[in-house]
């Protein structure tokens, strides 16, 4: 077991930006997101999974939710329109989303459902430098919305001298009736005052022509802009301005992608806009974070706005024995919505919460570490709620480490779900009903149970994970007594549910000499509902078995080979939720290839084929509608 040193903890909680350790320092086994300072991915006090800019560049992803499906006990859901992560068997709205470690907040500004727009708001995947992501509650640390898990999306940092790169994508299906994609991405970032001041911008764009299949892929134009400027002023203290804005505009067209059923044409224009600033101190061996962070979403085509403005700061302070992390986090939630009120005039809702969290690791020994913490959140809509959790790493001999835990996490109703005085149509304009807001609602819960072996000699690693989470107080709509809904046949939102998710994972890397390499990633997952009226259903419509084969073969210096297999097993049965689909989709089998090549140091092209025999996806047989064959190249421009 390695205590993290003095310079890994001067680095902590945000890869920091320095040029000199952006350029020379690797980070393959070295994560942030599970502790909030540097240590390596073995003693981290979670399940952890690395990306790498490698692994990113190497592949033909079109977007950071593909690149996802490679993790144990990660699962994409959704259809062509868009799709959406699960953790876990858990639902996606309880995963959390960070970019360098900032939380990103817009669900609200989509009472029907994100349909893969958290994905697209995104940093294009030019701009990023590694991806964690942790496969549990993290509530502890990081607040609602961490209960199944947190993928902790880290960007490119600048470099000592001035560069460009731009990055020209391509993928053109083979079957005429699936659209083509291009996207574009220019970067550029570099040094104004040597050692003090540096800038850094990204404009990206990118264009998906309409799927000719009913409820295929819409038109997607996606404009992504970027931002950084960092100010050192001294050695031990960095300042970051980070900016953006994006664009999504969406599609649908009436013998094209358009379900049957549609009646018309559907257009969605969806922008965010955000700044947050951020302050790195490091005083002696005591090292703080401290970022504000503002948020604008606005769904154009409903009126509806979601601000949030986060205030967080995190301090690290090691001694002898002990790693100490301690802080406190300011959120404010401020929704417009002038379309889907129902029941009253009233269009606007706001929330203020308020979070001390402290977490300790101490070192019992050169062998073991425990980890403890505790985090109490205050909302304006509900009382005081503590997450604790406990966390244990034994390096039990050479090349052996096992590690385990008790985690609890938590989510906050959503602003609509907490005001009664607010109430929903749904039911499609056929059988009308309304769903009122309660309250009396109290954040979800969860406690999960894990435990993992890590087998690590010299060129391989193999990591098998079994876990249990018990999911409590889940919010659901039951059926709304005459003295609380003032419409008949109405529901409301209460907390009864329960539910249970459990299973094993399995990751492997192993490198057969400095040309050749694989990985491979497999789960297990099962879930149910304890209670309700779905009871002995899952929780989630997601394949009992997953598992990917991954291989990379450097052919020469300057030339890559590289495959992927995946088997997706078939689909769990219907969960009866409003998000189920009625078609239990059968089990299938992908297999992509590729080759990159550099020519020189400037200019570098990648091309291969995804799902290389063609597999289809038809409506009637899987619930879904996804691409065959597919061709993909890639061009970057380095200058």
């Amino acid at each position: 077991m390695n205590k993290p040193n003095g310079f890994l903890l001067s680095a902590s909680a945000a890869l920091i930006t320095h040029p000199a350790f952006a350029e020379d320092q690797t980070f393959d086994t070295v994560v942030v997101t599970a502790s909030g300072y540097q240590q390596e991915s073995i003693d981290a006090p979670a399940s952890v999974s690395v990306i790498s800019r490698e692994d990113i560049e190497k592949s033909a992803f079109r977007n950071i939710g593909e690149i996802l499906q490679s993790v144990p006990g990660l699962t994409l859901t959704g259809s062509a329109t868009g799709k959406n992560i699960s953790v876990r068997g858990m639902p996606s709205d309880y995963t959390l989303i960070l970019v360098d470690g900032r939380p990103q907040a817009s669900r609200e500004s989509q009472p029907s459902g994100s349909a893969g727009f958290d994905q697209e708001w995104l940093p294009p995947l030019a701009n990023i430098e590694r991806i964690e992501v942790i496969r549990g509650p993290m509530s502890t640390l990081y607040g609602s919305e961490a209960m199944g898990g947190v993928i902790n999306i880290i960007t490119r940092k600048h470099g000592a001298a001035w560069r460009a790169n731009l990055r020209l994508e391509a993928i053109v299906p083979q079957a005429g009736e699936s659209g083509p994609g291009t996207k574009s991405t220019l970067t550029f970032s570099g040094p104004v005052i040597e050692n003090r001041l540096s800038l850094q911008l990204s404009a990206s764009y990118y264009h998906h022509q309409e799927d000719e299949i009913s409820r295929g892929s819409p038109e997607k134009d996606i404009d992504s802009y970027l931002g950084r400027i960092s100010y050192t002023p001294t050695e031990n203290h960095q300042f970051d301005l980070d900016f953006s804005q994006v664009t999504q505009v969406r599609e649908t067209t009436l013998g094209q992608s358009a379900a049957g059923s549609a009646r018309s044409n559907t257009r969605t224009n969806n922008n965010k806009q955000s700044i947050a600033l951020t302050h790195q101190g490091h005083y002696d061996s005591v090292n703080e974070t401290t970022y504000l962070q503002y948020e604008k979403t606005t769904n154009k085509g409903r009126d509806i706005r979601i601000k949030n403005t986060v205030l967080n700061t995190s301090w690290v302070i090691p001694t002898d024995a002990h790693i100490t992390t301690v802080g406190g986090n300011l959120t404010t939630a401020r929704l417009t919505d002038n379309t889907t009120n129902a029941l009253s005039d009233l269009n606007h809702i706001s929330d203020n919460r308020y979070a001390l969290f402290a977490e300790d690791e101490w070192f019992l020994s050169d062998t073991l570490s425990l980890v403890t913490g505790l985090r109490g959140d205050k909302s304006d809509q509900f009382d005081e709620h503590f997450s604790p959790r406990i966390y244990g790493i034994w390096s039990a001999a050479e090349n052996w480490t096992l590690k385990g835990g008790v985690s609890t996490g938590y989510r906050a109703p959503e602003l609509r779900q907490m005001t009664p005085e607010w109430a929903q149509e749904s039911g499609g304009g056929r059988n009308t009903y309304y769903v009122y807001g309660n309250a009396d609602l109290t954040p979800e819960t969860s406690v999960t149970s894990e435990i993992s072996a890590i087998y690590h000699p010299d060129n391989l690693q193999v990591t098998v994970t079994a876990f249990d989470n018990q999911f409590k107080d889940k919010i659901t709509r039951a059926s709304c007594p005459e003295t609380l809904c003032s419409e008949a046949d109405s529901y409301y939102y209460v907390n009864i549910d329960k539910a249970q998710t459990r299973g094993a994972e399995v990751s492997a890397r192993y490198t057969f000499s400095d040309a050749l390499s694989a990985s491979l990633s497999y789960s297990y997952t099962r879930s149910e509902q304890k209670s309700g009226e779905n009871s002995g259903q899952p929780l989630s419509q997601i394949p009992l078995h997953l598992a990917v084969l991954s291989t990379r073969w450097s052919v020469s210096d300057n030339t890559q080979l590289w495959t992927r297999y995946a088997y997706h097993g078939k689909e769990s049965e219907a969960t009866g939720l409003s998000s189920n689909r009625e078609t239990q989709a059968p089990s299938y089998q992908l297999f992509d290839i590729g080759v990159g090549h550099h020519f020189g140091e400037a200019v570098s092209v990648s091309v291969g084929v995804n799902n290389l025999f063609n597999q289809t996806f038809t409506f009637s047989e899987y619930g879904f509608v996804d691409s065959g064959r597919e061709f993909w190249a890639a061009l970057d421009l380095t200058f």
